[in-house]
């Protein structure tokens, strides 16, 4: 049994010697798309956090447009009760609707303030903790507005380029490249 083993072609190629360098490259660009990816991500969370606060804004409103309508029913049924031509029990039910309102109002209100303060959180590191923004009240200048028709390109088209866009896939790309290029100094070893 004879054994031999020579090392004159071991690193033989430009490939395999530029290996890490070209490795390295493809390192930089993938902390590119992690970074691009985080800022998406940071991105989305802000918006959906100032949306949330215009929509808990408008049903702020609605809440307060209910209990001026509930408490003007009342006021209505106490007149006619007074008046004789309306049932004292009437009064109990209109009652129980302003107090339902304010109760409404009462939730709306909380909502809007939890989701005040998680807007700041996002926007601030020290969030609420910050003197400056623990009292002031974020009032949006947007509004929710739903267009009368859609003009979007078809699905088939949203979805492609969705895909093209997608850094995640972007990034595991680059790391079978990164993989492939560490086999070739392991395939030559």
């Amino acid at each position: 049994q004879a054994n031999i083993q020579q090392n004159f072609l071991l690193g033989f190629g430009t490939a395999v010697n530029s290996r890490t360098i070209n490795v390295a490259k493809l390192n930089l660009t993938i902390d590119d798309l992690n970074f691009k990816s985080q800022l998406i991500s940071i991105v989305a969370s802000v918006l959906n956090a100032y949306y949330g606060l215009v929509a808990d804004y408008d049903d702020l409103k609605a809440k307060q447009s209910a209990l001026t309508v509930a408490q003007q029913f009342y006021e209505n049924n106490r007149r006619q009760v007074q008046l004789g031509s309306l049932a004292p029990l009437d009064i109990t039910t209109a009652e129980a609707q302003v107090a339902s309102s304010q109760q409404d109002l009462v939730t709306s209100q909380t909502t809007l303030q939890t989701q005040q303060v998680s807007l700041k959180n996002v926007l601030s590191r020290k969030g609420t903790a910050d003197p400056l923004l623990a009292e002031v009240e974020i009032i949006p200048l947007d509004r929710i507005d739903i267009p009368e028709q859609d003009t979007l390109p078809p699905l088939k088209d949203l979805m492609a380029k969705a895909l093209r866009n997608r850094v995640d896939i972007a990034s595991e790309k680059l790391h079978l490249k990164v993989d492939e290029l560490n086999n070739l100094g392991t395939q030559n070893g």
